[in-house]
């Protein structure tokens, strides 16, 4: 009877005598990384040069040349958003090492978890794991290796891991610099493609029949308006689903409109033989119905920071090769992205924004008066009166736009 309360009492406890002792190894009362933070004016504008870069650039395949210290500013500058992080970044020949000093939530092992490992790239392989150490923990570098791999093929990280090698055209890493070529259309394509092709496409035909029959039934005498699409729907919706279902039925709807609103754009994720018989229309405006609609998609699908950077990446391409940088396009942009937002931020803001739109009349109630801001600016203009899109009298624009959205009553909180 001893024995077998000694066998029970070792495998009740045994697993918690060496967690702990884990534990002690690996967390610890300091870091072994600490950053300035937040980071001072003069790194942060470099920051904005950089991302300002990649924005500006017309062609899809682009290329980002960033000095070890611009990294490790950019790595900082965002995870230190999430986390309480101190992160140093090495850039040796065809290797990076990476050390981490995590603070922990208030324990009584220690306060700060550090860990450092180094990536070597391979042209066979993206990175190879190798020297990882989690405090004073030394991780033989096949099961740190075996570790990475479990990670990777887990979603979603191999998903991420899919999309980055996907995206990644050629990486070189020397002592001090990191030279990255890389498609930015692919980010888009995985990021659309996947939600557009995994939606329930049961629940995607029903609101296009929905579609159908309002195109049929139009008057051909008048402009079809972005509303005469959003309001039958989201009635349906209002009616047919629940606060559980709410989120994923407003985004199929807005999914099934911007398939039809942007059909030429989305061809190549949700193929179709039907043209649109009307195009649809804000302002007497296409193309602002495009822009809503597709910044309400991105956002949708978790792409808000993505919609605001390609609606300011359009403009700035058209004010060089276009019809010129148009703060009324811009203004479609994120009237649509606030609309994405509503439309899947909460199951309760989910529903609220069925119900209100079941009665709207007309498009004035999701997208406000915007004719009256500046449009048609070439890049000299634009250059000449704004400087970039940094610049004061550019934010101050975007700050008189946002106003007007949020003053729509379809846009509070209750």
């Amino acid at each position: 009877m001893q024995t077998l309360l000694r066998i029970l009492f070792f495998c009740i406890y045994a697993p918690i005598i060496i967690c702990s002792l884990i534990l002690l190894f690996i967390i610890e009362n300091n870091p072994s990384e600490t950053i300035s933070y937040p980071l001072n004016t003069v790194d942060i504008k470099h920051i904005k040069v950089i991302l300002r870069k990649i924005r500006s650039s017309n062609s899809d395949v682009k290329t980002l040349k960033l000095t070890q210290n611009n990294l490790n500013n950019l790595v900082n500058h965002f995870l230190n958003r999430y986390f309480e992080i101190a992160t140093k970044i090495i850039l040796a020949e065809d290797e990076i090492q990476i050390k981490v000093s995590l603070h922990l939530p208030k324990n009584n092992f220690g306060h700060y978890l550090n860990f450092c490992f180094k990536l070597k790239h391979q042209y066979n392989t993206l990175f190879q794991l190798h020297s990882l150490q989690i405090g004073h923990l030394a991780i033989a570098d096949e099961f740190a290796q075996f570790f990475f791999e479990t990670l990777s093929d887990r979603s979603p990280f191999k998903a991420i891991q899919q999309n980055i090698e996907k995206m990644l055209k050629l990486i070189q890493i020397s002592p001090q610099k990191l030279t990255l070529v890389y498609d930015s259309k692919s980010i888009i394509d995985n990021n659309v493609s996947t939600s557009l092709l995994t939606v329930d496409q049961h629940a995607l035909g029903f609101y296009q029949q929905k579609i159908a029959h309002i195109i049929k039934s139009h008057n051909p005498a008048w402009r079809l308006s972005l509303a005469d699409l959003l309001q039958p729907l989201f009635k349906v919706a209002y009616q047919r689903s629940s606060l559980e279902t709410a989120i994923n039925e407003n985004k199929i709807i807005i999914i099934a409109v911007s398939r039809y609103v942007n059909q030429s754009e989305l061809q190549r994720y949700l193929p179709s033989n039907n043209k649109p018989q009307y195009a649809a229309y804000l302002y007497k405006r296409r193309d602002m119905a495009k822009h809503f609609m597709t910044s309400a998609l991105l956002t949708t699908i978790g792409n808000g920071s993505l919609a605001i950077m390609l609606g300011e990446e359009k403009e700035l391409r058209d004010a060089k090769l276009g019809s010129g940088f148009s703060f009324i396009d811009l203004a479609g942009d994120r009237a649509g992205i606030r609309f994405g937002q509503m439309a899947t931020d909460s199951p309760e803001s989910a529903k609220r924004l069925q119900k209100l739109m079941a009665k709207i009349k007309d498009y004035r109630v999701f997208m406000p008066e915007v004719r009256d801001l500046p449009e048609n600016i070439t890049d000299e203009a634009f250059k000449k009166k704004f400087g970039s899109i940094d610049s004061p009298h550019y934010q101050l624009i975007l700050k008189k736009i946002d106003t007007r959205i949020n003053a729509l009553p379809i846009y509070q909180l209750r």
